[in-house]
């Protein structure tokens, strides 16, 4: 490969234009990797009988090319006729010179792998890993003083592998899971509903006490608004994720945005940036198909608004479950005197905002 770099250039004589320049020559190139691995923690609460994790390492590869290049002086005489080229004269000025330089660097994700010989201890317990680097840990084996002091937000874990040792401490999410258990191990069926309704209200004035610094702090990919009324504390979060594709519409192109609020209660939307096209005998209603990652597409009857510019799903807390531990969300719907189309949105970060949203909307 030849590269010409501009030195200069000055007018000569009899039509002739003189340049110096520097050819470069990439004589050898050997690509250049250095791979890190991290061990990462992940922690899911959704089962009240089980406090389960996955422990999984990282791979971060950072790539380049180290490349031998020569480098030769060159002085380039043209004459010139009419404005065009018509003669070329090329003089090498001494000798080439050899250099050696890294093409510019790139990080990019390798994948994960199992942490082999990772140990988790937690409260004095080793847990043993599964081979995809998941582990739990029963309520059941938790005696009532571990599960206090989870629910206070003392509780950690330790993880040792080859890559060292790391305490990690849980989320604010374990407190309200080991309240509960603790609730639930130490009442009997009658009191049982009334101890956990006061452990969860304490456990969530803590969650919601963390909450406004958890959304100023929030960086994730989902666009995050939020107000607080001083009067009645209560909290309105909305999260708000644009499609990844715009949708052709009569006139022009529309933006889907994957809407998920918290107001009076749970809301889950797409906000259309057009109108929806009414069907005939549904009144208020509108079919919409969606799909969850490779599951099976579904036909949905979904209620519109009055300005018909987003259309409302039912049961938003269960498909707020759902989508947060999936990738992607394809949507279709029929545009006003328009064929249907399809876009799809990412729901990286999901998962997080719908956990901020639980505290501020709580059953």
């Amino acid at each position: 490969m030849v590269a010409l770099v501009w030195m200069g250039s000055q007018a000569a004589w009899a039509g002739w234009v003189q340049r110096n320049v520097e050819e470069e020559t990439v004589q050898s190139s050997e690509a250049q990797e250095v791979r890190q691995s991290t061990v990462h923690t992940s922690f899911d609460f959704s089962d009240p009988a089980l406090l389960e994790g996955h422990t999984r390492l990282v791979v971060t590869c950072e790539r380049w090319e180290s490349q031998m290049v020569q480098i030769a002086q060159v002085i380039i005489k043209e004459k010139l006729r009419a404005g065009e080229v018509v003669k070329t004269k090329r003089k090498l000025v001494g000798n080439p010179r050899t250099v050696a330089r890294d093409t510019p660097h790139t990080k990019e994700d390798c994948g994960e792998e199992s942490v082999a010989g990772a140990q988790v201890e937690l409260f004095g317990r080793v847990v043993e890993l599964g081979p995809d680097g998941t582990w739990s840990v029963a309520r059941s084996e938790l005696r009532t003083d571990q599960l206090t002091r989870l629910s206070r937000g003392s509780g950690s874990v330790e993880v040792r592998s080859d890559h060292g040792t790391q305490t990690l401490p849980f989320p604010p999410e374990a407190e309200l899971w080991a309240a509960r258990a603790k609730t639930q191990a130490n009442v009997t069926q009658t009191q049982r509903a009334e101890t956990q309704q006061r452990t969860d209200d304490q456990s969530r004035q803590r969650l919601l006490a963390q909450l406004p610094d958890r959304l100023q702090q929030y960086q994730g990919p989902w666009e995050l608004a939020w107000e607080h009324a001083p009067v009645d504390g209560r909290y309105t979060v909305t999260a708000r994720q644009q499609a990844e594709t715009r949708v052709a519409t009569k006139q022009g192109s529309a933006l889907p945005a994957l809407v998920a609020r918290c107001g009076d209660d749970v809301d889950l939307f797409v906000e259309l940036d057009t109108r929806v096209q009414d069907e005939l005998g549904l009144r208020e209603l509108v079919t919409v198909m969606v799909r969850v990652d490779g599951d099976d597409p579904q036909e949905l009857r979904v209620t519109r608004s009055g300005d018909r510019e987003a259309v409302f799903f039912d049961e938003p807390r269960r498909w707020l479950d759902a989508l947060a531990s999936a990738d992607r969300f394809f949507f279709r719907f029929t545009p006003h005197r328009a064929t249907p189309v399809d876009t799809t949105f990412a729901l990286d970060g999901l998962k997080d905002v719908w956990s901020m949203i639980q505290v501020a909307c709580p059953i």
